[in-house]
């Protein structure tokens, strides 16, 4: 029913032409989707299949397409932007609220660890391009403010991935940075260098504080049981399937081996391969993963033509450092679900749609 209102409100918008600029990345979307529900027919559970194609797939869509057409209008794009404000605000507060127990019962409403860290860190992104790119005060200090909030809610959380995806954020924007004063682009470049590397060694402290007595394992991966039997077992089933996989959806593969995997696999391991690839190929094959990667790589590829374009290079490189950071998010686990995947893709909308269209020459200007 939400799937096909949403479908509603995008068909009767009176922007939907404005849909063509993007029709490279919805064939992608159309394709995936395709492939994904002809996977029911050899799924091992092709209901959990249906309902991984509505909620992984076709809500981020909508969200994606709803968002790209509602915020061309400038007063619906600060609407949403307020609106996700106040949002990702009460996620820092449940988020502290969990570890500190400031209101009782707020702990019902909480997510996941995973989940919680991986939007804390989109929202890093989004504070650190902030922070290079505008030039207002009171919306510079709001953004460094949050940058230091999410530091403390992920320093309470302590979620490996979390923290080396921000040590990732503080490069990348820092080389942005750099890049920008060898360039003399910014006059105040050599000020706000200043952030990301702050950043980068609050991430180097946070690797090293201690939780409950024991030193944080944060950069331990080589220690981790997923390097030494979660991803050699589900490696090892390459060749099952190559090319139409098990079916889509989260579980989908974990369903389909759980018989051969191994006794001390808890009910974490026996879900899913903790990695978006490897997820990926198991559900669809080498077509599938095609598909996805190539849906990935549209993405990076407008992102990347903003970057070229002066008044939205700042969009461009927020793009690029989202997905980015999503997908190293996504390689000890799968956080392409949920809520995670329809905030990504919303926001994906939200900066194509913010993107600064150049002015159309006039006939007099294109005879000069």
């Amino acid at each position: 029913m939400l799937s096909a209102l949403a479908a509603l409100l995008l068909l009767s918008s009176p922007e939907f032409r404005k849909l063509i600029a993007i029709r490279s990345g919805l064939i992608l979307w159309a394709a995936l989707i395709g492939l994904a529900a002809l996977s029911v027919n050899w799924s091992v559970a092709p209901d959990l299949t249906l309902s991984a194609i509505k909620k992984e797939l076709l809500y981020p869509l909508f969200a994606f397409g709803i968002f790209y057409l509602c915020c061309q209008q400038s007063t619906l794009q600060n609407y949403t932007i307020i609106g996700l404000g106040i949002g990702y605000t009460a996620l820092l507060f449940l988020s502290i609220n969990f570890k500190l127990g400031l209101i009782k019962g707020g702990s019902d409403y909480y997510l996941m660890v995973g989940d919680t860290s991986t939007l804390i860190t989109l929202a890093v992104c989004v504070f650190c391009s902030i922070c290079i790119s505008n030039r207002r005060l009171w919306i510079l200090l709001l953004a460094l403010t949050g940058l230091a909030v999410s530091g403390y809610s992920l320093s309470l959380i302590q979620n490996r991935m979390a923290i080396i995806c921000v040590g990732f954020v503080a490069a990348f924007f820092s080389l942005v940075v750099l890049f920008d004063v060898v360039k003399c682009r910014k006059q105040r470049g050599l000020v706000l260098i200043l952030i990301p590397i702050l950043l980068a060694v609050s991430t180097l402290t946070a690797l090293n504080m201690k939780q409950s007595g024991n030193i944080s394992e944060v950069t331990a991966l080589k220690k981790d049981p997923r390097a030494n039997t979660l991803w050699p077992f589900y490696l090892s089933q390459y060749d099952r399937a190559p090319h139409r996989g098990f079916g889509y959806g989260y579980s989908i593969p974990g369903q389909a081996l759980s018989d051969e995997m191994p006794e001390n696999f808890n009910s974490n391991y026996r879900l899913h391969a903790h990695n978006v690839l490897l997820n990926r190929y198991l559900q669809l094959g080498w077509p599938g993963l095609l598909l996805f990667m190539a849906l990935y790589g549209w993405l990076i590829y407008r992102m990347v033509l903003l970057c070229k374009q002066p008044e939205n290079r700042h969009l461009g490189l927020l793009g690029i450092s989202l997905t980015l950071v999503f997908f190293l998010k996504s390689m000890t686990d799968d956080f392409f679900i949920r809520n995670n995947i329809i905030i990504f893709w919303a926001l994906m909308g939200l900066i194509l749609a913010s993107a600064v269209r150049p002015a159309k020459k006039t006939e007099t200007e294109a005879i000069k």
